[in-house]
């Protein structure tokens, strides 16, 4: 019997779940019982099923009308599998019946506990998250995405409390006697374990149709009122998405459900999509804008899932990119269609902008890469298997255009629905929609995608020029200068401005040369769709910013120059004074995108100098763009103002605060002061950088007054004031602000944001690694591989531009069993940074 799949067996199949379990408020420990419909192929004496953290009290097969017990149990730790010994062979249609005892934890992954106050009494809720292999540890199961079945669940619940799964309630059943209920479901589609759903708590509903389809927003007891923004988001995203893909949403429900401890951002479960509170609840009068966007790319992400992921799944994790990467680009699709104002192709190039980061990384992997267990997807759900495979599908998009893109989803959807599907499914249902476009005549769209898909890294194209011809050369573009190599080739498709006239071509080959007529100006990838790096002559740079601002183009096209100019100075392309001289010519005109890539890049670049000469050079710089922006758009809020000044404000005035700028220091003071007992009268969109001017500026009694705003405010105030919490340069209360983050006042899913806030201050990291060392093994307690979260507090390693602390951060970690399975991947990111911040730092001064 061939073994696969977290070692089970391909010859043993699941068909249909019957569920029951019975849950505990006061021991947080529940009953299970399952009958399991499965096909055996060949016969067998032993069924291995995954388990994990499951006591299996009893197991039965039920074979041809003769029920045997199981004769031995043997626990697989390492893989997480129980192998059921029987007596004698069994083969064809059986029953598998298990009786279970199963546990809530409180560390957010399997079926798990979240706690939080209702009017100062500690309430409870039980939720479930199950990706990527967490399923396991809620209920015997064939754990893998291949092995799709039917479910059908019941809860059994105390009185008061509600019950919610992936499909409608079928039934309740009233026990008098004992005040409890059992909530019986309708029984699902074909779908795989880690989408299946579990919910119990005392919850609000606010309630909308559309059509025939119920949607719900589900919160804890006095939440519910903010939900009513992403009820609407909810119902214009699922309508674009079924007039985009031709294809209706699969079920007939759909809960959007806050959960108060939540790991991720948010989790697709099939018809019970699970949120942190902050990336679902939304006040419109005191969220911010940020805030309100992040909530409707979430909400939009997780219901494109919903087709993409749900009803058609990849086979295993090699392919997670098939989910993520079309929920990232589905996401910016709708929210362009249902916000054109908010301009989100803005937002969008932010997520390539990270991916052009990571993947220019020796440690970065294809979008399709080998996963040989589960263990290892957790290393995987990152920015190139959301972000550059989104950026990748965008690149497609772009080429081939909506008309055969859209065809290409909609054969892929109805071919593969209720199904598995591998990435080659999704490239050759894209190519066969480009073969019926005479327009692209015959284009090798699959090729390209297959290319792309299964290469690690991206091209730098260099451009040469004379007056009468381009030539352009293809590259492995990488961070670092001495790992330049030329040994990929990728098939590119390319858009470029000839004076203003759109060309496209696709490179295939090292290098190729566009003859023309006399020009005076070309720009390649003007809305940064492609993938990759534009490297222009030294003497043409200049020309090509001022170029952009002259002929008026969007401001995402000078945008990606800079960018793409920042990535060249992180590889040694050009110098650092050249890069402030291009930064200087391309800020006659101030627009919210550009000058925040700016401030940011150059906030970066301050964090790892050591110089005082560069560093004030620097300091000076970012003090004077962003004096500039609040000139030209305000320091206050104008009625009807467009989006992008409100963002652009609350950019600028973070960098002023973050580097202590008197006069804006003095006005963020001024207006905490005139509103501390009523935060919430601050504009909102600002409100975070005059938290961090409170911090940066003060001590323990600012600390105080940050834990007290913290406690009684809103889901979606609690990141902006945690991530002030951590912004002091006192390494004191650095350490204090540290060690208060994993106390257990905030939210275990909370703490990465006070971390995070800790490095953008300049020489915080020396300090924090410290804590990092001395807290080692306690964070290795608190986050569970499951949550994907451990790998955050190594990531913020990647500030460290100190040779003797990177020694001792290498020395820390090869020391056998302490560096984790879960965060492999992030160290080897965060040393390969930290090479490169001493590298430059070494020429910063």
């Amino acid at each position: 019997m061939e073994f696969i799949y977290d070692g089970l067996s391909k010859d043993i199949l699941p068909v249909r779940y019957d569920i029951n379990i019975s849950t505990n408020f006061k021991t947080f420990k529940y009953n299970g019982k399952e009958n399991i419909s499965i096909e055996i192929k060949s016969p067998t004496k032993e069924i291995s099923i995954h388990s994990w953290q499951i006591k299996i009290k009893s197991a039965y097969i039920v074979s041809k009308n003769k029920k045997i017990k199981v004769y031995k149990i043997l626990n697989d730790e390492k893989n997480k599998v129980a192998h059921l010994i029987f007596k004698e062979e069994i083969s064809g249609k059986c029953n598998l019946l298990i009786n279970f005892e199963g546990i809530n934890n409180d560390k957010m992954y399997g079926f798990y506990k979240s706690s939080y106050l209702d009017n100062g009494k500690l309430e409870y809720m039980l939720s479930s998250q199950f990706e990527p292999n967490s399923a396991r540890s809620s209920f015997p199961c064939f754990d893998a995405p291949i092995f799709k079945s039917q479910f059908k669940i019941s809860l059994e619940v105390d009185e008061e409390y509600d019950a919610i799964s992936n499909m409608p309630i079928e039934s309740t059943k009233h026990v008098k006697s004992s005040n409890r209920k059992i909530v019986s479901f309708e029984l699902t589609p074909r779908m795989s374990t880690y989408l299946v759903f579990l919910g119990v708590g005392k919850f609000e509903y606010l309630k909308a149709n559309l059509g025939k389809l119920k949607l719900r927003v589900i919160t804890t007891q006095g939440k519910s009122k903010d939900g009513k923004f992403a009820l609407e988001c909810a119902k214009k995203s699922i309508s674009f998405y079924e007039k985009y893909f031709g294809f209706k949403y699969p079920l007939n429900k759909v809960d959007l459900i806050a959960v108060p401890d939540f790991a991720a951002g948010a989790m697709e479960n099939w018809g019970a999509i699970t949120f942190r509170e902050a990336s679902l609840l939304v006040n419109e009068k005191t969220t911010p804008e940020s805030a309100k966007h992040n909530v409707a790319d979430t909400i939009a992400h997780e219901l494109a899932h919903q087709w993409f992921g749900d009803l058609v799944t990849m086979e295993w994790w090699d392919d997670l990119w098939l989910n993520e990467s079309f929920a990232t680009f589905m996401s910016y699709k709708a929210l362009k269609n249902i916000y054109p104002l908010w301009k989100i192709e803005n937002d969008y190039y932010e997520s390539t902008i990270s991916a052009l980061l990571g993947d220019s990384l020796k440690s970065t992997h294809p979008i399709s890469t080998l996963i040989k267990e589960s263990g290892e997807a957790d290393s995987i759900f990152d920015v190139i298997s959301y972000n550059k495979g989104g950026a990748l599908l965008n690149m497609i998009n772009d080429f081939v255009g909506d008309k055969v893109f859209s065809k290409g989803l909609n054969i892929y959807l109805k071919t593969y629905k209720y199904k598995n599907a591998k990435k080659e499914d999704l490239w050759n249902s894209i190519q066969k929609a480009s073969i019926l476009d005479p327009a692209l005549k015959g284009a090798k769209i699959g090729k390209i995608l297959e290319d792309w898909i299964n290469s690690e890294g991206y091209p730098q194209l260099e451009v040469k020029m004379s007056k009468k011809a381009i030539w352009i050369s293809q590259s492995r573009f990488r961070l670092s200068k001495s790992q330049n190599s030329n040994s990929n080739i990728w098939i590119i498709p390319i858009k470029y401005l000839l004076d203003g006239k759109e060309s496209r071509l696709i490179l295939e080959s090292r290098s190729l040369k566009i003859n023309e007529r006399t020009f005076n100006h070309i720009l390649f990838n003007p809305s940064q769709s492609g993938f990759y790096v534009v490297k222009y002559p030294k003497d043409y740079i200049k020309s090509t910013l001022l170029y952009v601002d002259k002929v008026n183009l969007p401001d995402l096209s000078k945008a990606g120059l800079l960018f793409n100019l920042y990535l060249l100075y992180r590889s040694g392309y050009i110098s650092i004074n050249d890069y402030l001289d291009y930064i200087k010519a391309s800020i006659g005109n101030i627009h919210y995108l550009s000058t925040k890539i700016i401030l940011s890049n150059l906030y970066r670049i301050y964090l790892i100098a050591r110089g005082n000469g560069i560093s004030k050079k620097l300091r000076n710089t970012i003090i004077s763009i962003s004096k500039k922006a609040i000139k030209d758009v305000g320091l206050v809020t104008k009625k009807g103002e467009p989006l992008q000044n409100k963002e652009l404000r609350a950019s600028a005035l973070m960098n002023l605060a973050l580097l202590k700028d008197k006069q804006i220091s003095s006005e963020l003071f001024r207006l905490f002061e005139k509103n501390k007992e009523n935060t919430y009268s601050i504009d909102s969109n600002i409100r975070e950088a005059v938290y961090v001017n409170l911090s940066i500026n003060g001590g323990k009694s600012e600390f105080k007054e940050l834990e007290r705003l913290y406690k009684d405010a809103s889901p979606s105030e609690k990141p902006l004031i945690i991530s002030a919490m951590g912004s002091f340069d006192k390494p004191g209360m650095v350490k204090y602000a540290l060690d208060y983050s994993i106390s257990g006042s905030i939210k275990m899913q909370d703490s990465y944001r006070l971390i995070r806030s800790v490095n953008r201050i300049r020489g915080n990291y020396r300090v924090y690694w410290e804590w990092v060392k001395d807290n080692w093994d306690k964070l290795k307690d608190l986050y569970d591989p499951s949550t994907l979260m451990l790998g955050d507090f190594v990531s913020e390693l990647s500030i460290v531009n100190d040779t003797e602390v990177k020694s001792d951060i290498s020395k820390f970690f090869k020391k056998k069993g302490v560096l984790r399975q879960d965060v492999e991947k992030d160290y080897k990111k965060a040393e390969e940074m930290i090479d490169n911040n001493i590298s430059l730092s070494k020429y910063l001064g």
